[in-house]
């Protein structure tokens, strides 16, 4: 495949991990109060770098091994606007230091298993989302220097999770999977690049009509992706 470049806005599973990583992000936050009473916690709106979640409300019952739950009216990341989100952890584990969740469920419009650990000395967090028997979106995030550091694993990834992210004037997405990963780093700058490479099969578009533009795709793409001022580059080969 020959070399190519570009311009984009913020890629689709960047805004799809992003999202994740708010909500658990948050999660962590409320972690040093939260070791011995059922508290609730509400807040009309949070905000925060390239994201707004309204009327949010989180609940942790310590009882029964604990439980949180946590829920948004609406959470808006760049253009895209997500409404009635849920997070569930059954059990959670709290710790001076840590927190875990090893059977949680994230709905997005689609309930989604995954699990967690934050660790706070670190500032390390490391998510996995498992949407179905052997598919698995695996993140990792912790502070590097003045910036942080990253990795994105993806084993057998339905396309379709990332379908509606997609900008409306290309193709239908109909289905494919893609295996691979890349690591990011962000600068004190807030420059972000991303260096890795995956692989696609069984990809399928459709175009408005929805006739078959192109089906049973597959193929191995290297991409280097640099982001700036809201404004993606990107090299694929």
């Amino acid at each position: 495949m020959s070399a190519r470049t570009g311009v984009a806005r913020r890629s689709a599973p960047f805004r799809f991990f992003w999202q994740v990583a708010v909500a658990l992000g948050f999660l962590a936050t409320l972690a040093p109060v939260l070791q011995a009473a059922e508290v609730t916690l509400t807040a009309e709106r949070i905000e925060g770098p390239g994201f707004v979640a309204r009327n949010a409300r989180a609940h942790l019952d310590p009882r029964d091994g604990g439980r949180l739950d946590m829920a948004a009216a609406s959470v808006e990341v760049e253009d895209r606007t997500w409404r009635n989100l849920t997070l569930a952890c059954r059990p959670i584990l709290i710790r001076a230091t840590r927190v875990g969740c090893e059977k949680g469920v994230f709905d997005i419009g689609e309930k989604i298993p995954f699990r967690l650990a934050y660790d706070m000395d670190s500032s390390a967090l490391d998510v996995e989302l498992l949407p179905a028997a052997g598919e698995s979106w695996h993140a990792t995030w912790q502070p590097a220097g003045m910036g942080w550091k990253g990795r994105i694993d993806v084993e057998a990834g339905s396309l379709l999770h990332l379908a509606p992210l997609l900008p409306a004037a290309v193709p239908k997405l109909n289905g494919g999977r893609v295996s691979g990963g890349f690591d990011i780093v962000t600068a004190p700058t807030g420059e972000v690049s991303a260096d890795g490479g995956f692989s696609f099969s069984s990809v399928a578009f459709s175009d408005a009509t929805g006739l078959h533009a192109a089906e049973k795709l597959g193929g191995v793409v290297r991409l280097v992706i640099t982001a700036r001022s809201g404004t993606v580059r990107y090299r694929a080969a």
